[in-house]
């Protein structure tokens, strides 16, 4: 009997085996065979957009009807329609601002009896904005817009302006949430509750200056509540920098931030991120980590406010405020802005048929036409690497990122930060050759004698990387303060004025922001670390040999963190004067044979030329070509004190030059 059990067990072990491993084998072909009809289907049943119809006028555009879903894991079904956005109350929609991501990693959903594929954070996207139990309409770029059909894209393009102005909402997509972005929806509501006691105290203090007593009668969260941290890091998401943004936030209705699973609307976030940053002061004591993200909210805030106040916005300015935006698409960086310019975007035909070069070239040439100056080339010869779309070197190269504060800078409410007129009140009438050389009239009026050493531009996203800058600027500053004599007690010839005064109001490149005695004080204030500096100099050392920095770095952490608090406390005066020092970026300090003193962009050397031409309200260096020809080429503007206000403007000596 025994036997008899043991060889039933055997006999149903074994049938389990073959049974199991049938089963194994089974799901294995079953999924090899739907994977291979899928990839026979997706390849070919891909979807065929229709032509749209092209009559400007009618503002005819396509709309995402969004199928609902019970599970999250159901397939997305979407129809697309063709409707009018003169019918707005017919087709109401919501718009969707987003960051396309890799282009190359994609996922497909379905339309109609076709499928389509997008890039992997709309398809996150289109997932959460789905809702269970009704369809939603909806636009996004990507599937809306033929990417394919250049001749679709630029009309479309052309009316995006409308397509968000008129959608319900703007729904913000920044992705998944990370890095303490799922603390935001209780932590801001948290936020602006305590701004709003703090008001009514009318406190003005910032976190350090309050003590935990009255940091509780405000029930504001103390500094290490992490929810500070995701407040902060989100900006760092790609969404914040991209170019299309602008316009996107600055022409919604209503903007709603989704992150995850919560929503929030815009305004609640731009709040609350103004008074972490700016009221509590966190800008100050994050500004080495947070890099350029901490201003990304307030330029979106400029936009807005700009756009709903209809204060002038000329292209030109758009373009130089936002120029460090990203784009896929170079030509984008230009079309992105064209939208809410105020000055039409100076007739900017957006065409996505032209090449990214012809597009640069097209709107320099149409920005010095439309303004009648020369504005376009403080913006121009800042080329960094190599010049692959071959550009004159009068036309700026809208990918490159770094450059200087640009000294036709206008304020949010259109009035010049800088009231430069080299030239006086005179107009350009600019002409180009064949070969592309372009035609300008002036005249040489000085030679370079001594250049400085570059100011890098400063954006490290380390602590250890912020040190390594600082011991530059402080070599640079020791070098200039020799070029220009600074602390001689001389007489600058050209002006008559103090050399002191010069070299400060250089360092600033002409910038009266608070008035002349104000910074005064706070150059002298910042100038008070001098000695210390001078005497570092003076070592028989190679200042920027590496494990000098090091040593360097160590000591300057120990003095700048001091600094820090004391700047939060609000009891350091020199802090005013080093954060107006964004203006030497990108500049070395130069000096003419002239006597002139000044502060120069672009890869200047002795010997070459500053130049005055009109329409041009700053002078510009310019270097002749070495074939032996009349061209020049444009290095850069510079900032000469003395030369900026029009005293040394002839407009007789002006003759025909040429740039190539």
């Amino acid at each position: 009997m025994l036997e008899r059990l043991e060889r039933l067990a055997r006999a149903h072990w074994r049938g389990f085996l073959v049974s199991f491993a049938a089963s194994i084998a089974y799901n294995i072909v079953a999924a090899v065979l739907e994977a291979r009809q899928t990839r026979v289907s997706l390849t070919g049943y891909n979807y065929k957009y229709e032509e749209i119809c092209p009559n400007p006028e009618l503002k005819v555009i396509r709309l995402i009807e969004l199928h609902p879903a019970e599970s999250e894991d159901e397939s997305i079904q979407i129809y697309l329609r063709t409707v009018s956005l003169l019918d707005p109350e017919r087709h109401r929609y919501e718009a969707i601002s987003y960051c396309w991501g890799d282009p190359t990693v994609t996922e497909c959903i379905r339309c109609g009896g076709s499928v389509l594929w997008i890039t992997t954070n709309l398809f996150t996207a289109l997932r959460r904005f789905r809702h269970k139990d009704r369809s939603r309409l909806l636009w996004a770029d990507a599937i809306c817009i033929n990417q394919s059909d250049n001749d679709e894209k630029s009309s479309q393009v052309r009316m995006m302006t409308d397509i968000y102005r008129n959608a319900d909402h703007v729904l913000i997509w920044l992705g998944e949430e990370e890095h303490y972005s799922e603390l935001l929806d209780k932590f801001v509501p948290r936020l602006l509750e305590a701004k709003q006691r703090r008001e009514e105290a009318r406190d003005q203090r910032n976190l350090l200056q309050i003590n935990r007593q009255v940091r509780d009668l405000y029930r504001l969260p103390p500094i290490a509540d992490p929810g500070y941290r995701g407040l902060l890091r989100i900006t760092s998401r790609p969404w914040f920098r991209r170019v299309w943004i602008i316009q996107e936030i600055a022409t919604a209705r209503e903007g709603l931030l989704c992150c995850g699973e919560w929503v929030m609307p815009w305004e609640s976030f731009k709040e609350a991120w103004v008074f972490a940053v700016e009221d509590l002061g966190l800008g100050i004591a994050l500004s080495h980590i947070l890099g350029e993200s901490i201003n990304s909210v307030s330029r979106l805030g400029w936009a807005q406010y700009s756009v709903s106040n209809g204060l002038p916005q000329p292209i030109l300015q758009l373009l130089a405020y936002h120029r460090d935006a990203e784009a896929t698409k170079p030509e984008d960086k230009i079309f992105a802005l064209a939208g809410i310019a105020t000055d039409g975007g100076t007739q900017i035909e957006i065409n996505y048929s032209k090449s990214v070069s012809q597009v640069y070239r097209d709107t320099a040439l149409a920005t010095m036409m439309s303004d009648q100056n020369l504005d376009i080339l403080s913006l121009s010869a800042y080329q960094t690497g190599v010049n692959d779309l071959n550009l004159p070197s009068w036309v700026p190269d809208w990918r490159t990122n770094e450059v200087p504060i640009p000294l036709m800078l206008r304020s949010v409410h259109g009035a010049s930060i800088f009231e430069f007129r080299a030239t006086g009140e005179s107009k350009c009438s600019p002409t180009v050759s064949s070969e592309g050389a372009l035609g300008l009239q002036g005249y040489i009026i000085d030679k370079v004698a001594v250049t400085g050493n570059f100011a890098k531009y400063r954006r490290p996203r380390t602590l250890f990387a912020s040190i390594w800058h600082h011991w530059d600027d402080a070599i640079n500053y020791g070098e200039w303060d020799q070029i220009s004599e600074a602390h001689s007690g001389k007489t600058y010839e050209p002006t008559g004025e103090s050399i002191l005064d010069v070299f400060w109001q250089c360092l600033l490149v002409g910038l009266h922001e608070h008035g002349f005695e104000q910074q005064r004080r706070e150059f002298e204030a910042f100038d008070q670390t001098y000695p210390r500096q001078k005497l570092v100099n003076s070592l028989p050392i190679p200042h920027r040999w590496p494990p000098f920095k090091i040593l360097y770095g160590v000591i300057s952490t120990i003095l700048s963190l001091d600094l820090m608090f004391n700047v939060l406390r609000r009891e350091a005066r020199d802090h005013s004067f080093a954060q107006k020092l964004a203006t030497i970026r990108g500049r070395r300090m130069i000096k003419t044979k002239e006597g002139f003193l000044g502060m120069a962009t672009g890869d200047v050397k002795v010997d070459d030329s500053i130049v005055l031409l009109r329409g041009g309200h700053v002078p510009f260096v310019a270097r002749k070509m070495a074939d032996g020809s009349q061209h020049h080429i444009l290095v850069g503007d510079c900032y000469l004190h003395g030369l900026m206000h029009g005293g040394a403007w002839n407009p007789e000596r002006c003759e025909a030059m040429w740039f190539l």
